[in-house]
């Protein structure tokens, strides 16, 4: 912090905490750094009175007043040789408390001028914040008047990280939903930032009765800075409302999962560069999903995404649907011709799914596109050229397939320039409740249901624990069963898919690793790592356990 630069020496350690008293950042340096780290006076450590008892921090944030404590005021007899000044810092807008200023230094060090310095920099944070909020709001402000004229007989309200209403287009009395007494916002936006989407459409929770409604998640620089909020305000318009609004495929990376989000925001990156993608994972993981987000954040994105399945590509018709035919060519045929699948990708993004499936002569087709950026309908002699992007997916292992000439090795190198590799979601276990919340309000807004449903612990303990061989296309199968079935607002095991309660085949993360008698655990999972040449989900596999807790015991012996 500049501020905090011009103003002190190594004589002095500065402290930021939290509402709650929890140090969020400290400057200190030399002998003063290593002394006051030692009883926990670092990022993290907790300095409320409750904890610590008479501190500049916690007394500062309890009595909630500037205040100065001296050597022996101090209630931890490690913190008497110093002395300190606290100042609470309070939000610009609100003028609630938010956290504390502190300035420590040895008590023989003391200035006279310690409070009204730390009081000073306090008000230079406050100021600071003041211009963050407002800077903020306007961008909330400008998106809000972005979107209201496009909005007629709904609501939009533009909504701040504090819960405040910066705009809204109707009149809070002709509003049909009222606010819950108390929400936790901070709560709610840290959960939104899991998010992957733009917009998402959800039951509203800060309002008593839940309406459904989209919001859209408005950023400043990457850092969620507040959303915009727009509810149907009659039953009669529910239909206009979601045509169109909510995005279906993006709500599909929703997860909190590191690993995921690391993925998530690797594949993003990467879509920024025009090269081949190569997407890796088992049927059901969300392939296509991805790269629909690789499109969505690529230069192509107002281009043409054009899924393709080669696994229902028929040999004799390949040539034809990759390159069209050109004018009279086909008995039967179009008579002005018919462009081919790169032709309507052109300027956008070709995707091929399931691409281990193609035949090899097909893949000799593909090859010689790729290389050339062109083609040439069947029936005509002049090429055409084409600019697009591939990205392939396959469930299939294609290095063992080129190892076995059943793909060809040119293809394969000139495909998975960059490659990701999607994990199953039986590796997700704790991404499975907020998948499924999502999941279940996309099937409740395309059937048209009248009841947003919940998930029982008991639920949410059989879903997690089920190892869902389909990945997510089952997990979305199960729920809509379990919606045909529910008997009113909260699914419960019942509800749900025989196959997914039965016990036969279901993972859980903590259940002990099943070693043969006589045999050292450690040693066990050696040799069993030796023989699947340290393939961990495999290895997870053979255990019957999740890879989370084979993580655990890994690193427990040093496996890892």
């Amino acid at each position: 912090m500049p501020q905090i630069d011009a103003c002190f020496d190594e004589h002095y350690a500065v402290a930021l905490a939290d509402a709650q008293s929890r140090i969020l950042f400290l400057q200190a340096q030399g002998r003063l750094f290593e002394a006051v780290s030692s009883v926990n006076f670092a990022p993290g450590g907790d300095w409320s009175e409750a904890t610590c008892g008479t501190n500049a921090i916690g007394t500062a944030l309890a009595q909630k007043k500037p205040i100065t404590i001296f050597d022996a005021e101090h209630f931890c007899e490690s913190w008497q040789p110093y002395s300190c000044a606290g100042v609470p810092i309070r939000h610009p807008l609100s003028g609630q408390m938010i956290g504390a200023l502190d300035l420590t230094t040895f008590t023989e060090k003391f200035p006279d001028n310690a409070l009204p310095l730390t009081m000073m920099l306090s008000k230079t944070i406050e100021t600071e914040l003041y211009y963050r909020v407002r800077l903020e709001q306007a961008q909330l402000e400008q998106c809000f008047t972005a979107f209201h004229h496009d909005i007629k007989k709904d609501t939009l309200l533009a909504i701040d990280r504090d819960g405040r209403v910066v705009r809204h287009n109707r009149d809070p009395e002709k509003w049909t939903f009222s606010w819950k007494s108390s929400f936790d916002w901070e709560t709610y936006f840290i959960e939104l930032e899991t998010y992957n989407a733009e917009v998402i459409t959800q039951p509203l929770p800060f309002f008593a009765k839940r309406p459904i409604g989209n919001v859209r998640l408005i950023r400043q620089e990457q850092h969620l800075i507040g959303v915009l909020v727009q509810i149907p305000c009659e039953r009669k318009d529910s239909r206009k409302f979601y045509t169109g609004v909510q995005p279906p495929s993006n709500s599909d990376t929703v997860g909190r999962d590191p690993r995921w989000i690391h993925l998530v925001n690797r594949v993003e990156r990467a879509a920024q560069q025009d090269v081949p993608i190569l997407l890796l994972g088992e049927s059901g993981t969300g392939k296509e999903v991805l790269a629909r987000r690789i499109h969505q954040h690529s230069a192509r994105k107002e281009g043409p995404f054009l899924p393709v399945n080669c696994a229902a590509l028929h040999h004799s018709l390949a040539a034809s649907e990759w390159f069209g035919y050109g004018e009279g060519t086909f008995t039967g045929g179009l008579k002005q011709g018919k462009p081919g699948w790169f032709e309507n990708a052109d300027g956008g993004t070709l995707f091929l799914d399931e691409i281990g499936e193609l035949p090899l002569p097909v893949q000799a087709m593909l090859l010689r596109t790729l290389q050339e950026h062109q083609v040439t309908r069947i029936g005509e002699a002049k090429p055409r050229d084409v600019q697009v992007r591939v990205i392939a997916a396959t469930n299939k292992d294609l290095r063992e397939a080129v190892r076995k000439k059943e793909f060809r090795s040119d293809l394969y190198f000139r495909l998975n320039t960059i490659t990701f590799t999607i994990p199953p979601l039986r590796e997700r276990p704790d991404d499975i409740p907020l998948l499924a919340e999502h999941l279940m309000r996309q099937v409740e807004i395309r059937q048209r249901m009248d009841i947003v449903h919940t998930l029982s612990p008991e639920a949410i303990k059989d879903l997690k624990r089920y190892p869902w061989p389909g990945n997510v296309r089952e997990l979305k199968n199960a729920l809509e069963h379990a919606l045909v079935f529910a008997d009113g607002p909260v699914i419960r095991p019942e509800h749900l898919p025989n196959s997914v309660r039965e016990t036969e085949g279901m993972i859980t993360t903590d259940r002990e690793i099943p070693v043969p008698p006589s045999t050292d655990e450690k040693e066990y999972l050696k040799q069993l790592l030796a023989s699947t040449e340290y393939n961990l989900s495999k290895t997870a596999r053979i255990l019957g356990i999740a890879r989370g807790t084979l993580y655990k015991r890994l690193k427990k012996y040093g496996l890892r």
